[in-house]
């Protein structure tokens, strides 16, 4: 992907708003590139934290990769559908990102899911990821 001479420069910021800072500053094709292999690599972690097989580091480039192929695809049928739909968001002031979340739960099962989008004043995805709760006691639990 090579995104070497990007990560070198990520890893010495100090805070996680200088990282997005960052981030938010590179070309798009970059940006998308970049986000999608620190998700892939978050991804992987968390497997491997939790005794899943571990990755290789060309799977997780591979994922990535796939990741933005998969998102270059349906960009032009989301754009599409974006001018249809009536405008329920509301945006964050320019020099702020909007973090949404959610959690599921499932009674049966006692375990549930979540997820955030990280979104900017234009409404443009930023970040988003979701996973599994193996434990979760009621529905209050997952969402917080």
């Amino acid at each position: 992907m090579n995104l070497e001479h990007i990560c070198q420069k990520l890893v010495i910021l100090p805070s996680a708003e200088k990282l997005v800072q960052a981030i938010l500053a590179l070309e798009e094709k970059t940006r998308l590139n970049t986000i999608a292999l620190m998700w892939s690599c978050w991804e992987a972690r968390n497997k491997a934290n939790a005794r899943e097989k571990k990755r290789e580091a060309s799977e997780v480039a591979y994922i990535a990769r796939a990741l933005v192929s998969d998102i270059d695809n349906i960009t032009p049928e989301l754009k599409k559908c974006n001018s249809r739909r009536q405008k329920r968001w509301n945006p964050p002031p320019s020099e702020l990102l909007k973090i949404n979340i959610d959690g599921a739960f499932f009674e049966d099962h006692k375990n549930g899911g979540w997820g955030f989008i990280v979104r900017d004043h234009d409404g443009s995805a930023i970040l988003a990821g979701a996973g599994k709760l193996t434990v979760v006691h009621d529905a209050m639990c997952a969402e917080a």
